[in-house]
């Protein structure tokens, strides 16, 4: 599962579910663009929103995050990409 800053329950290990619902969706580039711009949220899993794996969680996330979005697009972490239902 993903780390989430200040929740007690477990989250969503879907890489791209920056706000731990369980849906990878615009909700989450809002979410993933306010954290960037130093927004603090109560539930926000950072394990989910470093998409490229370069340890940082910058921009270049978010334009990851938009075209998983886009092009309808499954990320998993273990298995990679496969593309078919969000």
């Amino acid at each position: 599962f993903g780390v989430c800053r200040s929740c007690q329950a477990s989250v969503s290990d879907i890489l791209g579910d920056v706000n731990g619902d369980g849906e990878v969706n615009v909700t989450d580039v809002t979410v993933l663009v306010d954290y960037i711009l130093g927004k603090k949220f109560d539930r926000f899993v950072i394990g989910n929103a470093n998409l490229n794996g370069d340890d940082n969680i910058d921009i270049t996330d978010v334009t990851a995050l938009v075209n998983i979005i886009l092009k309808n697009v499954v990320v998993n972490g273990a298995d990679g990409i496969t593309f078919g239902e969000n």
